[in-house]
């Protein structure tokens, strides 16, 4: 009998070990996990020092993870599109969408930010956010600050738009520009965005004679730009002239140059289909106009290939001459679709245009 109650003993105290050594292991783990954690020390607050109105501003600082699991950084935004978060990679600054640190891991960061938008002698502030995966950080905020913003290099119009002008007129017109900075710098060179509609020319402040038309109330004047429109090509005009500046690269915004250049001279219809069809049978030649924008008298004349006729008929007398194009189907045997160019010369006074009209010869 006593050793049954020995025995008994001895079981419940071997289950009772067990049972402690797996709860203190549970609860062991459970703390151990607990530890295990991310956590994230970073600036709240980025100074970008004093800076000039359109320049690109890079500081530099490091976000670490002192956390003993690893920290995503996730979700980055800005309140602006002029600012952006960086990472360091080799010797270059990328701009990255989400991070991973490892356990007591530092990056070396940067915010890169356009200072604009901002009137001169005043502060320029934003916001970079993120989210991350520590608990006592879960959204994080760093905000730039400049405390001053320095006046800049800026253009007086800072878009030209000249409306409509005809084809083969000249069209120019001057852009001043202004250095609201206390020592003024120079302008290194422009730079237009389609050499094929537009061409402009710098001169600096010594180059000219004369005083700008408008002058601000703040700024030195340090140059000019002649723009100069391709009136040639008909068409809408919407380029833009980029302006550097030494040691502080390109403004900001870009002088826009905007309008359209009308033809002097207009054919109605743009073209034509011969012959067309009609039920007694194919027809082969059909009536246009051409027109003279500002109205008036002028003077039309064709020059046409083999067989083509272009007849002109009698002035309408309101700025309109009417003419027929006929083709010759003993000529012109369009046994494939073909295209005729016609060359309409159009004369008022002084002022002259070439237009090319075009016949699609259908089988």
């Amino acid at each position: 009998m006593l050793n049954r109650k020995w025995a008994l003993a001895v079981s419940l105290m071997l289950v009772l070990s067990l049972a402690l050594g797996i709860g203190y292991k549970y609860f062991y783990y459970k703390f151990a996990l607990s530890l295990q954690r991310p956590s994230i020390d970073y600036p709240t607050v980025v100074d970008l020092g004093e800076r000039e109105l359109g320049e690109v501003a890079l500081v530099e600082f490091d976000i670490k993870n002192i956390g003993t699991s690893n920290l995503l950084i996730h979700e980055i935004k800005t309140t602006c599109s002029c600012t952006g978060l960086e990472t360091k990679v080799g010797n270059d600054f990328l701009r990255v969408e989400s991070l991973t640190f490892k356990a007591g891991e530092a990056k070396r960061m940067a915010v890169r930010v356009a200072v604009r938008g901002a009137p001169a002698n005043s502060s320029f502030s934003n916001f970079v956010t993120f989210e991350t995966n520590d608990p006592d950080n879960l959204n994080c905020n760093i905000q730039t600050i400049a405390p001053k913003v320095k006046g800049g290099v800026f253009p007086i119009p800072d878009i030209v738009s000249f409306g409509t002008v005809e084809a083969s007129a000249e069209a120019r017109f001057q852009i001043d520009l202004f250095d609201d900075a206390i020592s003024p710098r120079v302008v290194d060179r422009i730079a237009v965005s389609n050499p094929k509609v537009i061409s402009a020319t710098l001169r600096t402040a010594n180059e000219l004679h004369d005083s700008p038309k408008i002058r601000p109330t703040k700024g030195t004047y340090i140059g000019q730009i002649e723009i100069s429109v391709n009136t040639l090509k008909p068409g809408e005009v919407n380029e833009v002239v980029n302006v550097f500046v030494k040691d502080r690269g390109e403004l900001p915004n870009p002088v826009r140059i905007v309008g359209v250049v009308s033809n002097r001279f207009e054919v109605t219809p743009k073209m034509l289909i011969l012959p067309r069809n009609s039920s007694g049978g194919p027809v082969y030649k059909a009536r246009c106009v051409c027109r003279y924008v500002k109205g008036g008298d002028f003077a039309l004349s064709a020059q046409a290939p083999p067989g083509v006729t272009v007849s002109i008929l009698p002035n309408t007398g309101a700025g309109d001459i009417p003419f027929e194009i006929s083709l010759d189907p003993a000529t012109l045997k369009c046994s494939v679709e073909s295209e005729l160019t016609i060359k309409l010369t159009a004369q008022a006074g002084t002022v002259n245009q070439d237009l090319l009209f075009t016949v699609l010869c259908k089988p």
